[in-house]
This record gives C-alpha cells, sequence and structure tokens, in this order.
C-alpha cells in the first residue's frame, strides 16, 4: 500500500498520458506476481531423466499382466482420416483376443487370437492373409512404444500433470515434446495407479500437409477378467498362424555387419541431431538384396534402404496425403532411398553425406594383390641379403 501511495504521488507530477502508461504497467507487474505462483501449483511437471526413465518402463509393461476388456479406435490423419476399430479381450493368463470391425459393414473383419506364445488367425484367402501379416507387425510395434528410452531422454523433454477421471479412476497426462525442431512429439493420457495408456496422440511434422497425427484411445474399458466363453467361441475354427518367411539377419552396430557382409554400401557421414543408428538388416525381396539402415532419435526415425537391382517400392499415396517425406536416388550404381517424418531439408542434408563404402572384388582384389606383392619382395630381399652373406 506504501508503494502504492509513492506511485499515485509522483504519477501527479506526471502528465496524463504517462501517467495512464506508467500506472497499467505497475497493475500487470502486481498481477504477475500473484498469479506466477498459482501457475506453479497448477502445471506441468518437468520430469529429470532418471525419473522419466522410471515412468517409460512403467507404461511399457503396464498391460503386461492387466486382465480388461474394451474397444480401442486407432486414427490416423494423414491428409486424410482413417479408422480402425478392434474389440479386445486379454486375460492374466497370457491369453487374448482381438476383433477388428468394419462400422460401415458393422461386422468383424478379421480375428487374431494369441493364447500364450501363439498366434492363430481366421482361416481366409491371399489378400486377406496380406492384411492379417500387416496387422500383426502393426500391433506388435504399437505395443512396444518406446525401442530405446534412454536415447528418448536424450532428445525429448518429459512434462507430467493430473488428467481427467476416466470412469472414476484417477489418470496422469504425459506431454513428450522434441528438444529439436521438425521431430515428432506425444501425448499420452494413463492410469495414476497402473499406469494403463488410455489415449495416446502423435503429431508429425510435414512439410506437405503440416501436422500428421495418430491416436489410439479406448473406450468401455473395464478391468476385469472376460468371460472364458469369449476366448472358446473365438478361437474355434481358427489356424496357427506360421508364417514361413526367411528371417532378416539383424546386425546392432556397423562392426558386426562389417565382419559379416562384403559387399559395398553406402554410410551417411552425418544424421540429424540427436539420431543414431539401432540397427542394420539384410533382407531379400523377390531375389533382390536390400540392406536396411535403421535410425533413431527414440521416437522419430529414418531408415536408409540400399541395394544394387534398383527396386521399385509398392505404389504410395499422392504426395498431398503423404506425412512420410521420401527422397530417393543413385549414387555409385547404389540405388537409395531415404524415408522419415523429419522434414526433407534434414533428410537432403544427410544424402548430400552419403559415401560409398567399396569392399567387393576390384577394390579386395587389388589390396590382396598389393600385400601379396610386398610379401614376396620382402621375403626376396631377406633371402637374398641371407645367400649373399654367408657368400662373404
Amino acid at each position: 500500500m506504501v508503494e502504492m501511495i509513492e506511485l499515485l504521488t509522483i504519477m501527479t507530477q506526471m502528465n496524463f498520458k504517462l501517467k495512464c502508461r506508467l500506472f497499467a504497467l505497475h497493475i500487470l507487474l502486481l498481477s504477475s506476481l500473484i498469479l506466477l505462483p498459482l501457475r506453479a501449483q497448477v502445471g506441468a511437471q518437468r520430469l529429470d531423466k532418471h525419473t522419466a526413465q522410471q515412468l517409460i518402463d512403467n507404461l511399457q509393461h503396464a498391460s503386461e499382466n492387466e486382465a480388461y476388456s474394451g474397444t480401442l479406435t486407432v486414427q490416423d490423419f494423414f491428409g486424410k482420416s482413417e479408422t480402425s476399430q478392434w474389440k479386445i479381450d486379454v486375460w492374466p493368463t497370457h491369453r487374448a483376443v482381438y476383433q477388428l470391425f468394419d462400422e460401415k459393414a458393422d461386422s468383424v473383419v478379421l480375428v487374431l487370437v494369441r493364447d500364450q506364445e501363439k498366434l492363430y488367425f481366421k482361416p481366409s484367402g491371399r489378400k486377406q492373409n496380406r492384411l492379417i501379416r500387416r496387422y500383426i507387425h502393426s500391433w506388435f510395434r504399437q505395443m512396444h512404444l518406446f525401442s530405446d528410452p534412454d536415447l528418448l531422454t536424450q532428445n525429448y523433454q518429459f512434462d507430467l500433470s493430473d488428467g481427467e477421471e476416466h470412469r472414476g479412476r484417477i489418470t496422469k497426462f504425459l506431454q513428450v515434446s522434441p528438444l529439436y525442431d521438425g521431430r515428432s512429439d506425444l501425448s499420452i493420457r494413463f492410469d495414476a495407479e497402473n499406469y494403463f495408456l488410455y489415449s495416446l496422440t502423435r503429431k508429425f511434422a510435414s512439410d506437405s500437409t503440416g501436422i500428421g497425427t495418430y491416436k489410439r484411445q479406448w473406450q468401455d474399458l473395464n478391468f476385469a477378467v472376460p468371460d472364458t466363453a469369449i476366448f472358446q467361441e473365438a478361437i474355434a475354427g481358427t489356424e496357427l498362424w506360421d508364417e514361413k518367411r526367411p528371417e532378416p539377419q539383424n546386425f546392432t552396430n556397423l562392426t558386426q555387419f562389417l565382419a559379416h557382409s562384403k559387399a559395398d554400401f553406402l554410410l551417411p557421414q552425418y544424421a540429424p541431431t540427436g539420431f543414431k543408428l539401432q540397427f542394420i538388416r539384410q533382407l531379400e525381396h523377390r531375389n533382390i538384396n536390400i540392406l536396411h539402415f535403421l535410425y533413431s532419435d527414440g521416437l522419430s526415425t529414418i531408415s536408409l534402404f540400399q541395394d544394387k537391382e534398383g527396386h521399385k517400392p509398392r505404389k504410395r499415396r499422392p504426395p498431398e496425403l503423404e506425412i512420410i517425406n521420401v527422397i530417393a536416388g543413385e549414387k555409385d550404381k547404389i540405388h537409395y532411398r531415404l524415408i522419415s517424418e523429419i522434414t526433407t531439408a534434414e533428410l537432403e542434408h544427410m544424402e548430400n553425406q552419403l559415401f560409398s563404402v567399396k569392399r567387393e572384388s576390384g577394390f579386395s582384389l587389388w589390396l590382396w594383390g598389393t600385400g601379396l606383392g610386398v610379401f614376396v619382395g620382402i621375403n626376396f630381399i631377406f633371402w637374398f641379403v641371407l645367400i649373399w652373406r654367408k657368400k662373404h
């Protein structure tokens, strides 16, 4: 109050316009001092690296031993909306039934049944089998949220706050934000007690469409053991999923790959800030050998595919509907494709830093021949000197 009186006294000695400006500034400062503590109380809590990693681990394993049933809606919006709806029942004995619904036809499109480590499906035609394969791989990728938690906490910040109540249960809201521009961000709402994920939204930055999103949200979720009759009915008439496809060779680092492979390949001298090599895979598609280098920052990924046959990928969606950026080219007779959700500018920078690692016949033969020549030359000089000394 004393300060306010002193301020008014000073104001009487100034012109009217300056008085108003100074008074408004003073009110603004007072209001900011009052509101600052309130904001700190209701705002999100910034997690340190160790706490964030513990939370990630809890989220990763939250649904492993839980019994539950409900409807999971998965929505992609990459220029246009694509929605799939799953009716899911899970038992604590590592059994589960996944039913994919067609909302328009009001019918079940696909049934997957998990019993321990085995997976069963309803028999169908070839086209349907491709659909099954697609959903099996995408489903298990969804269940494993983070491939490298340590890398994730290095490149993203974690803010935790109270979430909305869900069917009488307390929830928490986690915002995962990138430390660098042009990366994905993630919003997660989970159960405060058992860490079960109620909803997840991932946003992608894109050059063409602005923002793309991926959403998962549970509806009618019930934490109770489902009726066993649901499992018995679903597994009746199914077949064991035993896809006989060659497993790709995986290498966790460049040293392992170099010890195994003798083929030429391309390697980037530059990767965007925060990205590290996760693995190298040797694939085979229609008798074409393909190398796949995967880089990640813990959430966003960059794939570098390369081959010598000019393998053409399947047709993609029109550019105006495409969230994933693709750069393709050829260098030293090696065809390559860079695929990622990060910006085209960063991918182009990575492309410009590609260099060829020569390991095949010409270079190896020259190196082997040179080494043999040096070896023979040294031996010739050694024996010549030894014989000359004996004679003299």
